[in-house]
């Protein structure tokens, strides 16, 4: 039974609320021994669960599980017997949640008596509280139909529209629970006070794509920026091969040349600073209409960004700027607007185009020695591992930076 509740839990692919993730717990092994001989080998755990408190009130683990058939209790050995209960759904007619001073309680009450399945401690009172919503499903589910046969159990599901309310419900509740504390709803990581996104499940690669936006109405400007970066890119590589020329070719073994060799090798080296002066004015003339374009790119997008940040801030209530400070309002409206507007007109590109410079240079280097060029790859594992620490390092500090500037 606890090999379909690994199998099923490798097989979902739509990501359940924390609730329901909080329900289904990996037990140690004595425990899942025990439950596999009580249950049939096609029953499914919908609750499996520890609680923190012995029956005797005690600290420590009691386990609960719940299929579409029963509800069983393994109290493991904390210095007392070993504790088993058994109930079928069937034979249940409620489910309560008890809360008493410190602690709390879930209670079942069948046809002849009353029953306390588990205890816990108020740390564990929000989780006890879906369970038993989900054990009251369970035992609506079990109850026979009309026909006199057990309604299939299939709760938490989307499958019918009774537990499907109950699974949204459940989802609901867990993301009032974390917004109260503080927490994401999502991972639980205790959210930043400055910010309502949570920075562990924002997906960054979707960010980037989202800033493409602003670059979308001015595409034609930014392709040709990007274009003039990749040939200033090239430009720069071009030097050094018309250095390699000058050294073996125009100044090789002059003392031995003849007199109409040594007029070649002025020909050609009048060629070499030609072609040094034309890549200079070359990459001038680009680097000058680039960076024109770049700030008029930039001016634009910053004011579209500014805008509709401008915009937004009169959408908000009044309770938000009395929670807010105003200098953090005003760095966020002008302070990472430019930061935006700087990485999407400028650090985009040239991490694209450095990129791009990395692919040809280490193509032109195994094209003229490829032993040589292993050898110099030796530091490369080194130099990434130095410059991600120091990255790492740098972001704290310029985060902290950051902070104090908003306040």
């Amino acid at each position: 039974m606890l090999k379909l509740l690994s199998a099923s839990a490798e097989e979902r692919t739509e990501p359940a609320s924390p609730s329901l993730l909080n329900l289904i717990e990996e037990p140690p092994e004595d425990v899942k021994s025990i439950i596999d001989n009580l249950t049939e080998a096609e029953e499914e755990p919908k609750i499996l669960t520890v609680t923190d408190l012995t029956p005797d009130g005690h600290y420590g683990e009691a386990w609960l599980c719940a299929t579409e058939k029963r509800i069983i209790v393994v109290n493991p050995d904390h210095g007392v017997d070993l504790e088993i209960s058994q109930f079928p759904l069937s034979s249940i007619e409620a489910v309560e949640k008890v809360d008493y001073i410190g602690n709390g309680a879930l209670h079942i009450k069948t046809a002849d008596a009353a029953h306390e399945l588990i205890r816990f401690s108020l740390t564990l009172a929000d989780k006890f509280e879906d369970v038993r919503d989900i054990l009251e499903e369970l035992c609506h589910a079990a109850k026979p139909s009309s026909h006199g046969t057990p309604t299939p159990a299939t709760a938490p599901s989307h499958d019918s529209n009774g537990a499907g309310a109950l699974e949204e419900q459940l989802r609901l509740r867990a993301a009032e629970r974390a917004k109260r504390k503080g927490r994401c709803p999502q991972c639980g990581t205790v959210m930043p006070r400055w910010s309502n996104v949570c920075p562990n499940c924002l997906k960054k690669t979707a960010l980037i794509l989202r800033l493409f936006n602003y670059v979308k109405p001015y595409w034609k400007q930014s392709l040709a920026s990007f274009l003039m970066l990749v040939i200033i890119q090239f430009l720069g590589l071009v030097p050094p091969l018309l250095q390699k020329v000058l050294l073996d070719r125009v100044f090789a073994d002059v003392k031995r040349l003849t007199a109409a060799q040594i007029g070649q090798h002025l020909y050609l080296l009048w060629w070499v600073v030609a072609g040094y002066l034309a890549i200079n004015l070359a990459s001038g003339l680009l680097g000058a209409v680039r960076q024109y374009m770049m700030t008029w790119l930039g001016q634009k997008i910053i004011i579209d960004i500014r805008q509709q940040v401008y915009e937004h801030l009169h959408r908000l209530s009044m309770s938000f700027y009395d929670r807010k400070q105003t200098g953090q309002i005003m760095h966020r409206v002008t302070h990472d607007t430019s930061n935006l507007q700087g990485f999407v007109t400028s650090t985009l590109q040239t991490i694209l185009g450095e990129a791009i410079n990395l692919v040809l240079i280490v193509g032109i280097m195994f094209s003229l020695n490829f032993k040589l060029s292993l050898l110099t790859m030796i530091p490369v594992p080194f130099i990434v591992w130095g410059t991600r620490a120091f990255g790492l390092r740098m972001y704290r500090l310029y985060h902290v930076q950051w902070r104090k500037l908003s306040r």
